[in-house]
């Protein structure tokens, strides 16, 4: 089955989709997979790194998204640094 037929795409879900599902950027969700693995995240569908969109589902349904770091966080964090920076620069 080819990948870009219409039900191989509406059951499987790519490294950008999930990515933004967990509103993170892709360098960093392949930074914490082995954390999400660990958590019980579905394994990568074989041949490319798409995972099956049902599972993904799932597993958000049940697990509540744990290793998400919350965009409202990173705000916080941004606005910290900066002002550290400020306070401390020379």
């Amino acid at each position: 089955m080819q990948e870009d037929h219409p039900v191989v795409r509406r059951l499987t879900i790519t490294s950008g989709q999930l990515a933004a599902k967990f509103g993170i950027s892709e360098p960093t969700l392949r930074k914490r997979l082995p954390k999400l693995y660990a958590e019980g995240f579905p394994r990568r569908l074989p041949g490319g790194a798409v995972w099956s969109e049902p599972a993904v589902d799932r597993w958000f349904a049940t697990a509540g998204m744990p290793a998400q770091i919350e965009p409202v966080k990173l705000e916080l964090i941004a606005e910290a640094t900066a002002e550290l920076m400020q306070e401390y620069a020379a």
